[in-house]
């Protein structure tokens, strides 16, 4: 996935680019309606943008992009090692580029149907956040990719609503979840439109003494914005084979294990009636009272005021 990677700036802050006719440009001319650009998402870099017809001489893929079409539909033609390709990629379909894939003589047209515009989600696999999750030397870094024509994935698709969505809100839970959202988005292109074959994940979850340490770790740390690096490097391994192996030893991916080891504490606290409810929430690293409520009822399938007044 990352052999062919040309650009390797962090896309942090910026909006995303393409190689269009030799000079790096926005993927779209108008300002994006949804932009991880500036926010404190930690994951691969998104857009959502309106799409507009248009053509290009050469367009070169610095980074593997996924581009879901989110209402409308749309038609590519270009040429690719000598080819003429066309496809048409409907709503929910995705199409992946990818990095270092040229396409020359490119054309889309939208095609909106009973919609006012035709949108697409973009995310773009950036070098920098593959090398801080999955370094090279991993397997899930490493893939070459085949092109994929607006495929039909509901998994991948599902991966991309969620992440567009923690975007959108503002990213209340935190960067442990955006980096664990990408960690699967990368894991699930690699292991499913590589070329190469896929090796098996490992199968054993951490050693005692290494669960012991990251799990106390996290209960120091709870009103702290955790990352996925930051845990691997506790267990002194890659986030990557952390992550899965984490999972196995717990059954839950680390962002769960957080969040719910953060409703444990606060319910402690909402019963020792020393705090107010937005004292607790802000004290265990939730967004905001409303966010920690949201949490707290779908953890307890209750809200936190009436926990306390209940005990």
């Amino acid at each position: 996935m990352a052999g062919n990677f040309a650009g390797r700036r962090s896309m942090a802050g910026k909006r995303l680019e393409e190689l269009i006719e030799g000079r790096l440009r926005p993927v779209s001319p108008t300002p994006p309606l949804l932009s991880s650009a500036g926010s404190s998402w930690s994951g691969f870099p998104l857009e959502r943008n309106v799409s507009e017809d248009g053509r290009a001489r050469s367009i070169i893929f610095p980074s593997t992009e996924l581009i879901m079409v989110v209402g409308g539909s749309i038609c590519v033609e270009y040429r690719a090692l000598g080819a003429h390709k066309r496809f048409l990629a409907g709503p929910g379909s995705v199409t992946i580029w990818p990095a270092g894939h040229e396409s020359r003589a490119a054309s889309w047209t939208t095609q909106r149907g009973e919609r006012a515009t035709t949108e697409m989600l973009r995310v773009q696999l950036d070098m920098p956040t593959l090398e801080r999750l999955a370094p090279e030397d991993e397997p899930i870094a490493c893939r070459r990719l085949a092109q994929q024509p607006g495929i039909e994935d509901p998994a991948l698709a599902s991966l991309m609503r969620l992440m567009e969505a923690d975007v959108a809100a503002g990213c209340p839970t935190g960067r442990l979840y955006g980096e664990a959202l990408s960690l699967a988005l990368a894991a699930h292109v690699a292991g499913r439109f590589s070329d190469e074959p896929v090796d098996t994940p490992p199968r054993d979850g951490l050693d005692r003494p290494v669960l012991k340490r990251v799990l106390d770790y996290i209960r120091a740390n709870l009103g702290r914005d955790l990352t996925v690096a930051e845990l691997a490097a506790v267990a002194n391994m890659s986030p990557h084979h952390f992550s899965l192996r984490f999972k196995r030893s717990v059954g839950v991916a680390p962002h769960q294990w957080v969040t719910r080891a953060r409703v444990r504490e606060a319910q402690r606290l909402l019963r020792a009636r020393s705090r107010y409810v937005v004292e607790v929430a802000l004290s265990l690293g939730f967004a905001s009272q409303s966010h920690f409520t949201d949490v707290f009822r779908r953890v307890t399938g209750t809200t936190p005021k009436r926990y306390q007044r209940e005990r």
